[in-house]
Order: structure tokens, then sequence, then C-alpha cells
């Protein structure tokens, strides 16, 4: 998982890792705090650091601009369907 923690139900993954339904689940975080997840030796935190290389700090600022540019004209630039 290296999206947002807070889209998953960390109670039903562990109970999954804990049943053998899930072997490993991988997740970015700077910290696991009060998660269900702590302690499940099959669950595996990882301290994010993609979004401290130079190139994702760069896009990101584009991708940014981009936005901004696309609201000023009306135009989404990247618009997330939900």
């Amino acid at each position: 998982n290296i999206g947002n923690r807070e889209w998953i139900d960390e109670t039903a993954i562990n109970k999954a890792l804990i049943d053998k339904r899930i072997d490993t689940y991988c997740f970015e975080s700077e910290s696991i705090g009060k998660s269900p997840l702590k302690g499940n030796e099959f669950a595996l935190m990882l301290k994010p650091f993609s979004t401290h290389m130079k190139e994702t700090m760069e896009k990101n600022i584009e991708a940014m601009v981009n936005n901004i540019e696309g609201i000023v004209r009306g135009i989404p630039y990247n618009q997330v369907e939900l």
C-alpha cells in the first residue's frame, strides 16, 4: 500500500494476516502509531522516501502548477473521479 492508509481497514488487514488469508502487507508510513497492525510480524512498515527524491519533487511541483492553471482556465488537469 503506497496510498493513503486512511483508505485501508487495518483491523481487517490484521485479521486477514492472522488468518493467513494474506501473506504479507507492506505500507509506507512515518509511524505505526496505535494501528492494529502494530506487532504483527507480517505487516511491514517502510519509511517513505520517494517524495524526497529530486525528480519526484520536480514532478510534484509541475503537477501542482498544471492543476492551478487548469483550475484558473476551468479545464481540470489531474481530475480524479470517485
